[in-house]
């Protein structure tokens, strides 16, 4: 057996970044910037080929996805969908600014890889928040301003139940 098809034989499957955690792209794409450290972000600005299924993308319009899907077959090529960079767990996920479509197009044809502009970083930190119960099957997310729980500030309110559970399940607290 050659050397290329030993690596592609022993390469583990590629799980989408929507199925990664189990979770929706939209569910992704509001928890990851929900539980980022934004004093720790850092502006990058470059652009970067990016696995495709390692980005929070779905769409939203049927219209602009066909449209997308019909430039893509024509061999057109897109201009580069912007980005943000997330850390969560040793894992890198991005959300979309711009080409929510393009990307999602990308993926259905089978692309390995887009072409973006990464606007910046930021690093996810689920142990520093807190889900709390809020009025009916809402939530709220807060954050540990000083350590020990002492001091928190809200960051988000009327959750629903899925996004509730998503960041349970990636390592929030609940109170």
């Amino acid at each position: 057996m050659a050397t290329t098809e030993k690596r592609i034989a022993s390469a583990p499957a590629r799980v989408p970044a929507t199925t990664l955690l189990g979770l929706r792209p939209e569910i992704m794409a509001a928890l990851l910037p929900a539980i980022a450290a934004l004093e720790d972000s850092r502006a990058l600005g470059h652009v970067a080929a990016v696995t495709v299924d390692r980005v929070a993308a779905y769409a939203w319009n049927e219209g602009r996805l066909e449209r997308c899907r019909r430039l893509l077959a024509a061999g057109e090529r897109a201009p580069a969908v912007h980005l943000s960079r997330y850390w969560l767990h040793g894992q890198s996920f991005y959300t979309v600014s711009d080409g929510m479509h393009r990307t999602v197009a990308a993926r259905e044809a089978g692309r390995r890889r887009i072409r973006a502009r990464v606007g910046g970083e930021s690093w996810c930190k689920p142990e520093q928040h807190w889900l709390s119960p809020a009025a009916g099957s809402q939530w709220r997310l807060w954050r540990e301003v000083q350590p020990g729980g002492q001091v928190l500030t809200l960051v988000l309110s009327d959750i629903e139940p899925e996004l509730a559970a998503a960041l349970l399940k990636v390592g929030v607290h609940e109170r």
